[in-house]
């Protein structure tokens, strides 16, 4: 695990998401190594949400591992619990599923107020998320879904989608792709190269990095077991989403394409203004996450001079540019990062100047 943990790290990670709350050591060797938790606390997502003694024994064991978390300073937050089976939401009702999530989230602030809290849904499932008692919106949000929707309007367009109906921050709790041996492949469910799965997990969390909070990429590693016998690995699309591949065989993790992409785009995350953008005249702010280690971040303007963009704190460098005079033009906003080793990457944003923000 402690390998496991500095490996996730030394790729640029900075924080993991976990399904149900870990042993102590291993909340302690995560922040040893610098990574934040987002604790799941692991609550039931099937059964009677409207019994009353079922409802007591979750809030009873929400209670105890939140009692518990709290002591790591590592922890970012907490989720409640993950996808709720669709069939014991409705066979409870959505008045009954809404208070027992109440309830959860309830007894995790009144055991550690100083946390956010909320619940993992998928995009499908949106409408059945209690927006009303949650603390951030959690969304498992994966490019092969809603397929129609995002071959009209793009991901980003499937990333504003997903936020709209709600006033809460959005957090991406799962995106990623699957490279098994069956499945459709084209960055769909399951068939996809190593390459497709590198490419496409990059360019959304490019766009993620836009729209949201952050995103937590699933999966570390392949889970051999999920869909048949442990003994083997099976070609179903649910074994094969490891950014680290890993057999029944061999526990040893090794990185696929994927990890190497997500390092260079974490060199280098241009966070604002999202490409192909409309930006009303004034005040238009530049804003990348980039690697403390990262030895400078420059950004120009339709190419004009390079000039360094400040580090404010930590991760992040940002500035603000005056557009007053530029209504009407459209600018190529580039940035670049030169690591220590002198190894650069570079991005670009499109951005259209108006008088107004038409509607």
């Amino acid at each position: 695990m402690q390998a496991d943990l500095a490996s996730i790290a030394d790729a640029g990670f900075n924080a993991i998401r976990t399904w149900d709350l870990p042993p102590d050591w291993v909340l302690t060797a995560a922040a040893s190594n610098g990574l934040s938790v987002l604790a799941g606390l692991g609550a039931p997502t099937e059964g009677d949400f409207g019994n009353a003694a079922f409802v007591d024994h979750a809030v009873a064991a929400v209670r105890t591992a939140v009692a518990r978390a709290a002591l790591h300073p590592n922890i970012l937050g907490y989720l409640v619990l993950n996808e709720a089976k669709p069939e014991s939401v409705v066979a409870a009702g959505e008045a009954a599923f809404t208070e027992y999530v109440a309830r959860l989230v309830r007894a995790t602030r009144e055991t550690d107020p100083r946390r956010p809290v909320s619940y993992a849904v998928w995009s499908t499932s949106l409408n059945s998320a209690p927006t009303g008692v949650i603390d951030f919106v959690s969304c498992n949000l994966y490019g092969h879904d809603c397929g129609r929707v995002r071959a009209n309007i793009g991901f980003d367009g499937y990333l504003e989608w997903v936020k709209s109906g709600h006033s809460l921050p959005l957090l991406v709790t799962e995106f990623g792709y699957s490279v098994s041996p069956e499945g459709q492949g084209g960055y769909g469910y399951g068939g996809n190269t190593r390459m497709e799965q590198a490419a496409g997990i990059a360019r959304e969390w490019e766009l993620i990095a836009g729209h949201a909070l952050g995103g937590f990429c699933f999966e570390y590693c392949d889970e051999n077991w999920k869909a048949g016998s442990p003994e083997r690995k099976d070609p179903h699309a649910e074994e094969w989403f490891g950014l680290w591949s890993t057999t029944p065989q061999d526990a040893v993790a090794r990185p696929r394409p994927v990890v190497r992409a997500l390092s260079e785009a974490f060199q280098l995350t241009v966070v604002e203004p999202r490409d192909m953008c409309r930006a009303a005249c004034g005040k238009m702010r530049l804003l990348v996450n980039s690697w403390p280690q990262t030895t400078v971040v420059e950004y120009r303007i339709s190419y004009g001079p390079w000039t360094p963009l400040p580090r404010m704190s930590g991760d992040w460098c940002a500035t603000e540019m005056d557009t007053a005079r530029l209504a009407g033009q459209e600018l190529l906003v580039e940035f670049r990062s030169t690591a220590p080793d002198g190894t650069r990457q570079h991005r670009e944003r499109h951005v259209w100047i108006y008088d107004q923000v038409p509607p």
